[in-house]
């Protein structure tokens, strides 16, 4: 009888370990052209889409995209570190990435292509995290925006990216009373049908939108290239301005350069609201 008890007792032990370890997820997930979303998506037998990999690691994981195809569309919920190499093209849904995640969520978008067509919003669409990382990417063709940030606190980092032929390259509103920091660096920003990057929301005490464009090229935007809406801030270093219908659009907004910029042949140039030398 006792014996009995012992063996109930380790198959029961056995069996919360199991549920332990199911719900603790993987710490990486893997996709590829020739993966099934039937498979533990492992690299030995990959997932086919980014999203049956995401619902499989564990907070904080990594997704990594062995070979070049259509992953997408992707709902985000929380800390997750995508590896796309440069040849994972995601589209399709309202967004083709969604960020909706916590507070001390960190996001990172790594070496995506995400492709738009006629009918799909934002390529990549912020409501919530800590932070969020779109690096190496190449985002076209989307009606909406290129990235789209809302709400807040969040700390959006846009590098060596390029963001291109949507309807508003970077689209950041704030809102509440809490604040949006976008870092736009080593990027193009171009021919995209209204503005390059504009900064919106209700520009009240902790509800600002902070936008820094550094090292980065802001071309042939139909409307701004860089728009600082009214109580919202932004900061421009060793940037281009150009074919843009305004290059430097600070309505009601503070626009600071500091004095190593380049801003010509926009139908207007406009100007920053103040310039800081010497630094």
């Amino acid at each position: 009888m006792a014996r009995t008890a012992r063996l109930v007792t380790a198959a029961a032990f056995g069996c919360v370990l199991l549920s332990a370890s199911a719900n603790a997820g993987a710490n990486r997930a893997f996709v590829s052209a020739l993966g099934n979303d039937a498979n533990a998506c492992t690299i030995t037998a990959p997932c086919r889409s980014l999203q049956a990999a995401f619902n499989v690691i564990a907070v904080a994981g990594e997704i990594e995209v062995l070979d070049p195809a259509a992953y997408g569309p992707l709902n985000i919920t929380h800390s997750v570190m995508i590896e796309g190499h440069g040849w994972a093209t995601v589209y399709g849904g309202v967004a083709a990435i969604n960020v909706n995640a916590g507070p001390n969520d960190n996001v990172s978008l790594r070496g995506l292509v995400l492709q738009g067509i006629a009918t799909k919003a934002n390529a990549v669409q912020v409501t919530g995290a800590g932070s969020v990382e779109v690096l190496d990417c190449e985002i076209r063709g989307f009606a909406g925006d290129g990235v789209s940030a809302s709400g807040g606190p969040l700390n959006i980092i846009i590098k060596n990216s390029i963001i291109s032929k949507n309807g508003t390259g970077v689209d950041v509103i704030s809102g509440g009373d809490s604040a949006i920091h976008v870092t736009v660096s080593n990027s193009v920003i171009a021919n995209n049908l209204q503005h390059g990057i504009i900064s919106t929301g209700q520009g009240t005490a902790g509800a600002t939108a902070t936008a820094i464009v550094r090292d980065s090229l802001v071309a042939d935007n139909g409307a701004s290239g860089l728009f600082s809406g009214p109580g919202n801030v932004s900061h421009v270093m060793r940037s281009t301005f150009r074919g843009n219908d305004i290059g430097l659009d600070p309505e009601g907004g503070s626009l600071i350069s500091y004095g190593d910029n380049n801003v010509f042949d926009n139908r207007v140039d406009g100007h920053p609201t103040s310039t800081i030398t010497g630094m």
